[in-house]
């Protein structure tokens, strides 16, 4: 065996020589000089610290805004190369509602709550923090609110889950006084530091001129809507550049959510909503609610066919238009003669390329007024009134070429879809056509939206037209003079030669409206601080006197202890002393108070209202107060006191905070907050409030036929006292009528029901109320809801029915921290019962095309076009 290993060859080395031989061969790097050695650990170490360095240096060197920029900073290929995200945060835009796309410049309207939305999303770790934004000048200080010494701050919770995008909806008020502003949003951490940081510019909006938002299946269809005079309405210069249009058109592409507010008090800015084949699940429970709300309160919502009727069967909108979808109709140019009727210029003819596809609507169940119809009596163009508002269907789509291309289609768009007044077309001094309103009205906010709201825009004054026989012979545009419907605000945009009223215009929220007024004259008596009067002081004088001297010594004197009366002195002393404070805090409400004067505006048969508070704080010491809102469509200002409310020092300058909390479907978060209201030592502060309350019923109204009498139904929770019903008197003809009829209802219950006629005083049947009945408004718990029911009473319309009463029913919704020593409440109730007969449309004085051609008008009359179904007004 061994001669055998011998012969074989060499033996390969084991395991353990192996071993042996690394032992003995020390490693390459030792076997490197020393010198070699240092450079190469030196060289590790540099390049860690030159990382590290660089990456510090982008942290602090990069501006605080760059994150919010980044993504839109990186190229296709640099996001390609990336394989993941380097910053804690990407943040999206910071946009408005309604908008149509990621620029802010579609614009804001100053007086009127804004709804925004920031787009961002946690990178690294799930986040909680705060989304803070304020309207702030150049400067960075926050603007104040309009004649008041606070600015506002809107805050919300920002709670982002790693890595998923959030859409984060904030509050915005605009004030009015102020430009040249920005808004300032910025992303906090729960103690406070600030995460990021971004400065946009806003677009004010002129109060002429509201939004009409386009939600489309294809969008892109109604581009044409931006050129037409009815949405333009040109002066005829060469400096037409969109500031005196009639409405700026949003046409967003709605992909997972419809960029529209969820609350409708922040719809005031919207005036027209065009719907065609959008998806109505793409809008949340929310938004949908907010929109049938805006349309009670005058909002029009016009629907193209034929798509969109089926679509929106048994949806949200459903019970709010007039016509369903029937079977599928092949339209002529025989078919669409009838809209030809509307327009002044008859002898431009619609052509079509191809026929149409249209559809039958079906009006027998509703209540629907058609306003165009083909000579087989199929209906074209059907609307019908929805609260204040409007709905309006057509046959057909609106965003066909043959109709975009018809020289008649604008007029009967301003007639019919937007029923808006005649306008007159003529060319001005630079030779170029514009446009104005037939009857001499100046531009006016009240003719571009029909949004209203009682405590907002009662007893605005109405332009009166000029006169019509002296504008038809008139050659060329007069020069409009804008009327905004209020006091003129702020500096104005100069347009040739005519200035551009930049202001609030039609439904904004308004501390100085005709409403705010009575209210602060109201909440100002009630609330009244007033130094005791001389007989208050000398009666407890005299009983000090008489109980300290006489009564003292007879009582002693009783028990045979005569001398016990020098005692007992100090002890009655003591006694009376917090007697007479107690007494005088009483008098002079020394204690905390709370006054609370609010007013529910109803829209007949609709169970929610618009419900506006006016409170009055008064406390003896300084307190920061705040108010919990349980109502997520609340919203809350400082009202503006006036002058001479305020009984203590002057109020100090502050920033009240409106936070809002995301709808969680959870009862553990109060939805809306309004904190850090501050009100000075011996001083009143004052809040406004508003919401869409739920009635929980609807005033049920139903006219009488044939002369018979009117009843009423009171189906909400509310107790009515003095109800009294108001319509202006029918028989006056010339002009606007300063006599009323009456109907004195008394109390209605929950539940209860009336009938009633309505006189006038002139009428033999009138029934003079009781002198009871007639100061009932006067004396409410110390409120006085008179002035408020007089507003009401003479912004009744021409055809206008309505309903006024009060309540003593605490409205809840509002819990006021520090609670108030004293407490009181009452409510005016302003419900629109009836808005009387539709008007008929009103035809153009003459065309667009006409004035270019030379061509003599066809309606120099300038008569009114009766409704196809021959109603009148």
């Amino acid at each position: 065996m061994d001669e055998s290993s011998a012969d074989s060859g060499p033996v390969p080395p084991s395991a353990s020589d192996s071993d042996a031989a690394r032992e003995a061969s020390p490693p390459i790097v030792e076997q490197l000089p020393s010198w070699r050695k240092r450079w190469k650990s030196r060289m590790v170490v540099a390049l860690v610290i030159a990382a590290a360095a660089t990456l510090i240096y982008r942290r602090v060197s990069m501006p605080t805004g760059v994150p919010a920029n980044l993504a839109t900073l990186q190229s296709p290929e640099d996001k390609k190369n990336t394989k993941g995200p380097t910053d804690p945060f990407t943040f999206g835009p910071f946009t408005l509602r309604p908008s149509e796309s990621d620029r802010i410049e579609a614009g804001i309207k100053p007086g009127h709550w804004t709804m925004a939305s920031q787009d961002v999303r946690a990178n690294f770790d799930d986040f909680r923090g705060e989304l803070v934004t304020e309207v702030v000048q150049p400067t960075g200080d926050g603007v104040d609110l309009d004649g008041q010494t606070f600015h506002m701050r809107s805050s919300r919770p920002a709670v982002l889950p790693k890595l998923q995008k959030k859409l984060l909806d904030i509050a915005m008020f605009n004030p009015v006084e102020h430009f040249s502003r920005q808004v300032a949003p910025r992303l906090l951490t729960r103690t406070g530091r600030d995460v990021w940081n971004a400065r946009e510019l806003l677009s004010p909006i002129p109060a002429e001129q509201y939004f009409l938002v386009v939600l489309a299946r294809q969008p892109e269809d109604y581009r044409y809507l931006q050129t037409m005079d009815t949405v333009r309405a040109p002066q005829g210069s060469s400096e037409d550049r969109g500031a005196q249009a009639h409405y700026r058109v949003v046409a967003p592409t709605v992909t997972l959510l419809a960029p529209v507010p969820s609350q409708a008090l922040f719809w005031t800015s919207t005036a027209v909503v065009l719907w065609d084949g959008l998806d109505p699940t793409l809008l949340t429970t929310a938004q949908q609610q907010a929109l049938i709300d805006w349309l009670h309160w005058g909002g029009q919502l016009i629907v193209s066919g034929p798509d969109s009727l089926d679509q929106l069967r048994d949806s949200f909108l459903d019970g709010v238009l007039p016509a369903t979808g029937g079977e599928g109709w092949e339209m002529t140019e025989a078919t669409l003669a009838a809209l030809g009727h509307i327009s002044p210029d008859t002898e431009r003819k619609i052509r079509l390329f191809q026929p149409w596809s249209g559809q039958h609507l079906n009006v027998e169940q509703r209540d629907g007024q058609v306003l165009a119809e083909a000579d087989d009596h199929q209906p074209l163009i059907v609307e019908q009134r929805i609260g204040r508002g409007r709905t309006v269907v057509t046959a057909f789509r609106l965003s066909q070429r043959d109709l975009i291309d018809w020289a008649g289609f604008d007029a009967v768009f301003n007639a019919a879809l937007l029923r808006a007044p005649a306008r007159r077309f003529a060319r001005s001094i630079e030779d170029k056509v514009g446009v104005e309103w037939a009857d001499g009205i100046e531009e006016a906010p009240g003719r571009v939206t029909q949004v209203r709201f009682f405590t907002r825009d009662a007893g605005r004054p109405l332009p009166q037209p000029r006169d019509v026989h002296e504008l038809r012979g008139q050659r060329g545009l007069v020069k409009p003079q804008v009327i905004t419907g209020s006091d003129p605000f702020g500096p104005d945009a100069d347009m040739m030669g005519q200035k551009i009223a930049i202001g609030p215009g039609i439904a904004a929220w308004d501390d100085q409206s005709h409403a705010s007024q009575a209210a602060r004259e109201s909440l100002k008596e009630a609330a009244g601080i007033q130094v005791p009067r001389a007989r208050f002081v000398f009666a407890l004088l005299g009983a000090y006197v008489f109980v300290l001297v006489p009564l003292n010594w007879l009582l002693c004197r009783s028990f045979g202890r005569v001398e016990m009366a020098w005692l007992l002195a100090p002890a009655i002393a003591v006694v009376f002393g917090v007697v007479v404070v107690r007494l005088a805090q009483l008098d002079i409400g020394f204690v905390r108070s709370a006054t609370e004067l609010a007013v529910l505006e109803v829209q007949g048969d609709y169970p929610r209202a618009h419900l506006t508070r006016y409170c009055a704080l008064y406390t003896s010491l300084s307190t920061d107060y705040s108010l919990a809102l349980s109502n997520p469509s609340a919203v809350a200002l400082p009202f503006a006191t006036g002058m001479g409310l305020s009984t203590g020092p002057q109020q100090r300058r502050g920033t009240v905070v409106l936070r809002q909390e995301p709808d969680t479907g959870t009862a553990s978060e109060i939805p809306v907050r309004l904190e850090q209201l501050t009100v000075s030592s011996n001083s009143t502060g004052m809040v406004h409030t508003e919401e869409m309350f739920d009635l929980g019923g609807s005033l049920q109204f139903v006219p009488g036929s044939d002369g018979g009498k009117h009843r009423i139904r009171n189906g909400t929770a509310l107790h009515l006292r003095n109800a009294v019903v108001m319509d202006r008197n029918a028989r006056a003809v010339d002009g606007p009528s300063t006599e009323y009829r009456y109907a004195w209802l008394g109390t209605l219950e929950p539940g209860d029901e009336a009938e009633f006629e309505l006189f006038s005083r002139q009428d033999g049947a009138f029934q003079e109320p009781s002198e009871q009945e007639a100061k009932a408004f006067e004396s409410l718990a110390s409120l006085n809801v008179k002035p408020l029911v007089d507003v009401a009473q003479k912004d009744i319309g021409s055809a206008e029915l309505r309903l006024m009463a009060w309540t003593d029913d605490e409205l809840p919704g509002v819990t006021i921290t520090p609670v108030a020593n004293q407490a009181r409440h009452a409510a005016a109730i302003v419900a629109h019962l009836s808005y009387g007969a539709t008007r008929p449309l009103e035809m153009d004085f003459n065309s667009r095309a006409q004035v270019a051609e030379g061509l003599p008008d066809e309606n120099e009359s300038g008569d009114f076009m009766a409704p196809a179904n021959g109603a009148t007004p």
